[in-house]
């Protein structure tokens, strides 16, 4: 695999001395870039944009516009697959293929994992959706919760140059929103409801194993988004705060998939959003004027 140059919002806290996580993809990156040995080079951004394409994003051989977010994942996937199964076939003795990279390879099912997710068919199509919802039952959290939106509001602010901070946090949070409503995320209290749903789906669906090994692409993106979850300053927000307590399981997780691997190297509220409260970064007047777009 050719070096790919993956291009990131790099977002911070106030005084933009402890860097933070507002997209999920970006922890699922720094994952499969860890397993897999990817040859992948993260370049930080401090606007949300690459060519007219929202971050992350990257140009890759064979394309001829930069691969978004979930296009960028669904390459990375097919890279993985195509290089372990030419591994398979060179140690097999086998000779290799010449399989294009827009073909999809069949996922080796029988490799190990941290919390290994099961395999079978019914399994993969409840994993997929799982994740997709659970992405933007998270994004609702960060962008459109009265409370907790004035963080991300100073993390934008305190990552884009002014004046463009507000613009970008208007922009994105519109784009949110309106992805949100595709998945029926009008609401905090049914946001929270499907949440919980979820979280309860996803501790059956973990098996919490120890054997270190590779892990598949629904598992990844539960892991990245189950982080940026439990790394949302909530000290303050009851609802948000009881769900640390409640899966306190999948919490462990994701410290334990984070170590294992060493994915990240974050400070607080990384992980730990339970000890930080969301008040303490207030709010700006145009950040309450977006709670009506």
């Amino acid at each position: 695999m050719e070096r790919t140059i993956i291009y990131y919002h790099r977002h911070w806290l106030p005084g933009k001395t402890i860097e933070c996580i507002l997209e999920p993809q970006v922890l699922h990156i720094c994952l499969m870039r860890r397993i897999h040995s990817l040859k992948i080079v993260l370049k930080p951004s401090i606007y949300d944009d690459f060519m007219h394409s929202e971050l992350p994003a990257a140009l890759v051989p064979m394309s001829k516009v930069p691969l978004s977010q979930d296009k960028l994942l669904t390459h990375l996937r097919q890279t993985i697959d195509y290089g372990r199964q030419m591994a398979e076939d060179m140690d097999a003795g086998i000779e290799v293929r010449n399989v294009s990279m827009d073909d999809n390879p069949e996922v080796d099912s029988q490799n190990a994992y941290i919390g290994k997710i099961h395999s079978n068919t019914l399994t993969y199509i409840l994993n997929t959706y799982i994740s997709t919802h659970l992405r933007y039952a998270v994004l609702y959290l960060l962008w459109l919760h009265p409370l907790i939106s004035q963080f991300t509001s100073a993390v934008m602010l305190a990552s884009v140059p002014l004046p463009y901070g507000y613009y970008e946090f208007y922009k994105k949070r519109k784009r949110i929103k309106n992805k949100c409503r595709e998945y029926g995320y009008y609401t905090f209290e049914h946001t929270l409801r499907e949440l919980v749903i979820i979280l309860h789906a996803i501790k059956k669906c973990l098996t919490f194993g120890t054997e270190k090994g590779l892990i598949n692409m629904e598992e990844g993106s539960i892991f990245s988004n189950l982080a940026t979850l439990f790394s949302i300053p909530c000290k303050d927000v009851k609802e948000i705060l009881d769900l640390h307590s409640q899966f306190s399981g999948l919490k462990r997780y994701c410290i334990k998939v984070n170590n294992e691997y060493n994915v990240v190297s974050l400070k607080p509220p990384f992980l730990s959003g339970d000890t930080v409260s969301v008040n303490g970064f207030g709010g700006t007047y145009f950040s309450k004027l977006f709670e009506w777009f």
